[in-house]
């Protein structure tokens, strides 16, 4: 008997799309190595980018395509966030997403998208949206950034209690950032590689980890 796939939502960073999230997936092999456990769904944020693309993002992933932000992040006087622009309109979106073409079992998630995808489990959590969608059974985040604290007053002040497993980059520039997302949720996993912000390859004891994580959550879906 064949045991059915977990359907997961993938969000993608910041100006990119979910096309250009599903080629890092193919170009790292991890479509290919996690084609029996997960069956991913893309989606592109609802906002055209606004301004340049990500330096570090290859202009052949591009091509010339559309590429879409869940916000802009405006900053104070002081250097820190204030608020995101284009955030509620994000959140809107993606829950009717959710609402028409789910369920999903979890979360997949780079970069800017991992933020979007841990306030959308803590809010499911406190009963604040997604309560007609079955909980959400996990996350992954790749490449992950906290949220900033001026945006989610206290929607973060006690652990998320979803099982989360976070690859971090040993050379990413938002590394600090990853670890302290991490931090946000009860008894995180954490795989950790030698590469910048990007979606890596993972081989052996790091692949075993990622495969096992989610053989886990086949238990726990109920889809």
């Amino acid at each position: 008997m064949s045991v059915q796939r977990l359907r997961v939502l993938a969000l993608h960073g910041f100006r990119t799309s979910g096309e250009i999230f599903a080629q890092q997936m193919d170009i790292s092999r991890l479509s290919e190595k996690l084609k029996d456990l997960i069956d991913i769904v893309y989606v592109d944020a609802p906002h055209l980018s606004s301004g340049e693309l990500p330096a570090d993002l290859p202009a052949a992933l591009v091509n010339g395509r559309p590429t879409y932000e869940w916000w802009n992040a405006q900053r104070g006087e002081s250097g820190k966030v204030v608020r995101y622009d284009g955030f509620d309109e994000s959140l809107t979106f993606i829950k009717d997403y959710i609402a028409l073409h789910g369920p999903f079992d979890g979360l997949w998630a780079f970069s800017q998208g991992t933020i979007l995808a841990s306030l959308l489990l803590a809010m499911q959590q406190k009963g604040l949206i997604l309560q007609e969608h079955p909980p959400l059974k996990f996350i992954v985040c790749i490449g992950g950034v906290i949220p900033a604290p001026a945006v989610t007053s206290d929607l973060l002040s006690a652990p998320i209690p979803v099982p989360s497993l976070h690859i971090v980059g040993d050379r990413d520039y938002i590394r600090e950032y990853s670890l302290k997302l991490a931090e946000l949720f009860q008894k995180p996993v954490i795989i950790t590689h030698r590469r910048g912000h990007v979606v890596p390859g993972l081989d052996g004891e790091q692949l075993q980890t990622l495969q096992s994580f989610l053989q886990a959550r086949m238990q726990d879906s109920t889809l």
